[in-house]
């Protein structure tokens, strides 16, 4: 794993994943086991499961590091005081009038003023995803309005699986499928521009994701309860959130 543009797909025959990026309406499917790109032992493109959709980077220093552990699953390690990111082409997601996603990422509520930005998926009037002195996240995932999350985890990084859903009238999120916040006041926008493990809220310096990022699925819909269950707890099981 140490020549430039080595390409990883780690799966050996059909992953437990698979189900979820043939599900209708799946766009993203990027999990730390598939379409792996590495310069060095860099993270240069991850190509999702479905479709032919890349997230890239093309500068060395701003790629995460791609970690395969003695025990456990691999995952791209990030840090905050790296500018580490992916992005998406521009217009990615822009047809879409309503989504979904799934993403599975270490978290810990960082009082004290430590930021962390997950990614760019709504419009950029605040920093999205942001820990502040209370713990709490401010989430703009497809929407014009950031809204007030909560406290996801523990002082203590945890991984968690966080699964909001956008659509006109509509906004939602849970943790690993509890529901942490609802609300009928909502206006629907993907960002022209989508990012992966930061965020960007112009004229302001970025944030970035401190920690690791394993996985991020994303649907042109808002999904039935029982389908969102059987996704939920496919990545709750393959990643061993507990």
């Amino acid at each position: 794993m140490k020549g430039p543009g080595l390409f990883l797909a780690i799966s050996h025959g059909r992953s437990p994943l698979d189900f979820i990026a043939e599900l209708p309406g799946c766009v993203c499917a990027l999990d730390s086991t598939f379409g792996i790109t590495l310069a060095g032992s860099k993270v240069s493109s991850w190509r999702s499961r479905v479709g032919t959709l890349s997230a890239t980077q093309s500068v060395d220093a701003n790629r995460p590091t791609y970690v395969v552990p003695a025990t456990g699953l691999p995952y791209l390690s990030c840090g905050a005081s790296a500018a580490t990111g992916l992005d998406f082409p521009t217009g990615t997601f822009g047809a879409l009038t309503s989504a979904e996603a799934f993403f599975v990422f270490d978290y810990r509520n960082s009082g004290g003023g430590a930021t962390a930005g997950v990614y760019t998926f709504g419009a950029e009037v605040e920093y999205s995803f942001t820990p502040l002195y209370t713990g709490d996240v401010y989430d703009l995932f497809g929407t014009t309005t950031r809204k007030t999350v909560g406290p996801l985890g523990s002082a203590a990084a945890k991984t968690v699986v966080y699964n909001p859903a956008s659509g006109a009238g509509h906004w939602s999120c849970r943790r690993n499928g509890t529901q942490l916040f609802t609300t009928a006041a909502n206006t629907f926008v993907m960002n022209a521009d989508p990012t992966l493990l930061y965020n960007r809220f112009s004229p302001n310096p970025p944030a970035y994701l401190a920690g690791r990022f394993s996985a991020c699925f994303i649907f042109d819909r808002i999904l039935v309860a029982s389908v969102r269950s059987r996704v939920t707890s496919a990545l709750v099981a393959f990643y061993g959130v507990t």
